[in-house]
C-alpha cells in the first residue's frame, strides 16, 4: 500500500514540477517576445544625431534569449519596422563596435561598465539592459518586472549624454519610480 502512495505522490510532484516549468517557460518566452518588440520599436521613438535611419545595427553583449528570438523573426521585424536590421553579437565589452543599440542582460560585465558606458556615450549608442534588481544608472533603458508586467525605465541623463532623445510618446510609456 505504501508503495502505491509513494508512486502517486511522486507522480503528482513530477506533474506539478512539469506544469511549473511549462508555465515559467511560456512566461519567459512571452517576455522575450515583448522585449523584442520594444527593442525594435525603440528605433522609431529615439532620435539619433544622424536621424532618418533606414538601417539599424543592434548589438548583443553576451548570451541571451532575446538575440536568438530576433534572429528567428528578423524578416518579420524588418517589415514591421520598415528598416533593415543588422544583428551583431559581442562576447566581451571590449569588442563592442559599430552598433546603434547595445543590449545586455548579463551582469558579469559590470566591472567593465564604466568603459562600456563611455564608449556608448562617445558613439551615440542606446544602451539597453534587462535587470530586475535596482535600476542601473548606467543604461539608457532598462527592462524590469513591475506587478508581474514587463516595463521599461528611461535614464534621461544618460540619453542626453549619448546625444539621444526619447519622444514624448516613449516617455509616457516608460515606468517612473
Amino acid at each position: 500500500m505504501s508503495r502505491i502512495v509513494y508512486k502517486i505522490i511522486s507522480f503528482t510532484f513530477l506533474c506539478a514540477l512539469a506544469l511549473g516549468l511549462c508555465a515559467s517557460s511560456s512566461v519567459d518566452q512571452q517576455s522575450v517576445k515583448i522585449k523584442s518588440a520594444y527593442l525594435i520599436n525603440f528605433v522609431r521613438f529615439i532620435s539619433w544625431p544622424e536621424s532618418n535611419k533606414e538601417r539599424i545595427s543592434i548589438g548583443f553583449l553576451g548570451a541571451n534569449k532575446l538575440e536568438d528570438y530576433i534572429i528567428k523573426t528578423k524578416s518579420i521585424a524588418e517589415k514591421r519596422a520598415r528598416l533593415k536590421i543588422n544583428l551583431i553579437h559581442f562576447n566581451e565589452p571590449d569588442s563592442v563596435l559599430n552598433c546603434d543599440i547595445l543590449y545586455t542582460e548579463n551582469t558579469k560585465y559590470l566591472k567593465k561598465y564604466p568603459e562600456l558606458i563611455q564608449y556608448c556615450s562617445d558613439n551615440n549608442i542606446l544602451l539597453v539592459t534587462s535587470r530586475t534588481l535596482k535600476f542601473p544608472a548606467n543604461s539608457c533603458i532598462n527592462f524590469l518586472i513591475v506587478n508581474s508586467k514587463l516595463r521599461f525605465e528611461i535614464n534621461h541623463e544618460l540619453l542626453k549624454n549619448n546625444n539621444l532623445k526619447a519622444s514624448a510618446q516613449l516617455l509616457k510609456l516608460s515606468y517612473k519610480r
